[in-house]
């Protein structure tokens, strides 16, 4: 069997020992081997010479140290310190790596967001152009399609949806979360990136209700997802359940917020080989992994722990007996809510007002052009500064001096941010504005409604919740 490897490497100096003959392995050689080989093992010179020049020779040569058998004593400490050293470097060397793969992650998390950006543009105007089909016409046959393709985008925009969770900060407000529409939307996610792994999902019909960042909770799962299908090799199965359970005092370890009565408890199960034994302990330690070196960042459990820790809950950790692992995570019941029944109100009828709409994309602009028209509102569409500008122009300069009854802005324009015609907006015609926006942390504050900005409307969105905003906006006003 192969030699364990070395933590150190001593070796002697002394020139009867030494010889500089070609078939000779000497220390001189066998350091230079070491470089060659592994560097990163400390390599400490034993001599019985005296004088600097031995010791600028050996340091010369690239030892980590020199001792002099006459002072043996000061070998332990030399031992102590090269070891440590060596240690300190390769931990740099492990956050060196792990930094670097940060940053693959944040530069993939940009291209991911551009590309969802430019995927929900494309949507938009396939959803509203069937919607706009299923009004104007009565084909049986012409409906049915129209009905197939309004589905199709409205899936795809379901979907961006649940990719633009994984770069939504942190910063906002607790509200009720659908855990069971997470899992599921997790499951749908993971089994399209993932074909080889069978995410399966088992939900107790009435969870005890949770009251946080649902894009936090989607984090956590995703995390543990990756990290099973990572033990898994890419190959295997993944069980996502949510059950309610009650806790007592004893549940909690000393250095836990014990919280006991009814929790919501969420657990991921794998078929992976399971978590070795002598890593239990250390999970959730920061930039702890399992993985090989350049391979893990040492954030995903420790992100998933602190996720956990700030909805108050625990998380567990489990070897199965069947073979696999187990994460749980336990989050206190939120005060149960009365349940409010509300029906989707139809759609109002424009009744001639004023709309204009500031828009890059032709394609989405076309489409709520013709929606909106459609339900009898008179628009004036837009796709640059300049045209908002020269078109959206105070009623007296209007041929029909007519104001504007409300400009519906979009934020994320490629060359310029809608704020900013906002604030040009609103110097020529203070008309109230409907801002769209994929931003999760813009928000409706005096600096906004300062601009005319009247409602938010976040992307992605579906037809229903347009003319909701609109009807709003437009209230607002009144």
């Amino acid at each position: 069997p192969p030699l364990p490897r070395p933590q150190l490497i001593l070796a002697d100096l002394d020139p009867e020992q030494d010889s500089d003959g070609p078939l000779r392995f000497d220390s001189r050689a066998a350091l230079r081997f070491v470089h060659q080989t592994a560097s990163e093992i400390p390599f400490i010179f034993i001599s019985n010479m005296t004088g600097e020049e031995v010791a600028v020779e050996a340091i010369k040569l690239g030892a980590t140290d020199y001792v002099r058998r006459s002072h043996l004593s000061r070998l332990p400490f030399a031992v102590r310190r090269a070891i440590d050293e060596s240690w300190e470097r390769g931990e740099r060397q492990k956050i060196r790596h792990q930094l670097l793969s940060i940053q693959r992650i944040e530069s993939f998390g940009l291209i991911a967001a551009e590309i969802t950006h430019d995927l929900k543009n494309l949507l938009h105007p396939i959803q509203f152009t069937a919607h706009l089909i299923e009004e104007k016409y009565t084909d049986p046959k012409l409906l049915d399609m129209a009905r197939i393709i309004r589905d199709s985008a409205e899936r795809g925009i379901e979907m961006i949806g649940q990719v633009m969770n994984l770069f939504r900060t942190a910063d906002r407000s607790p509200e009720p979360v659908d855990v069971a529409q997470i899992i599921l939307d997790l499951a749908d996610l993971v089994g399209a990136a993932f074909p080889e792994v069978q995410v399966t999902t088992r939900i107790a019909p009435a969870l005890p209700p949770l009251h946080g960042r649902p894009h936090e909770i989607h984090q956590a799962l995703l995390n543990l997802t990756m990290n099973a299908r990572d033990a898994m090799r890419g190959r295997g199965q993944i069980e996502i359940s949510a059950a309610p359970v009650t806790l007592d005092a004893g549940f909690f370890a000393h250095n836990e917020a014990a919280i006991p009565g009814p929790h919501l408890r969420l657990t991921l199960r794998d078929s992976g080989p399971g978590i070795p034994s002598d890593a239990l302990p250390l999970l959730f330690e920061t930039l702890f992994t399992t993985k090989p070196l350049g391979s893990g960042t040492g954030l995903g459990l420790i992100s998933v722990a602190t996720i956990t820790h700030n909805h108050r809950g625990v998380v567990r950790a489990e070897n199965l007996p069947e073979g696999g692992a187990a994460f749980h995570l336990y989050f206190p019941a939120a005060p149960a809510a009365k349940a409010i029944s509300v029906q989707a109100p139809p759609i109002p009828d424009g009744a001639g007002r004023r709309l204009g709409i500031v828009v890059e994309e032709a394609a989405l602009r076309s489409a709520f052009k013709e929606v909106l028209e459609t339900y009898g509102y008179q628009i004036t569409a837009v796709g640059s500064v300049a045209e908002a500008l020269r078109e959206l122009t105070p009623a007296e300069e209007t041929k029909d001096g007519k104001p504007l009854d409300l400009v519906i802005l979009d934020k994320d324009l490629p060359l310029i941010d809608g704020l900013e015609i906002a604030r040009a907006l609103q110097a020529r015609n203070p008309a109230p504005i409907l801002l769209l926006t994929a931003d999760p942390d813009v928000k409706l504050d005096d600096t906004l409604r300062a601009l005319g900005i009247r409602a938010l409307l976040r992307r992605p969105f579906d037809t229903a919740g347009f003319f909701e905003a609109i009807d709003a906006a437009l209230k607002k006003e009144k």
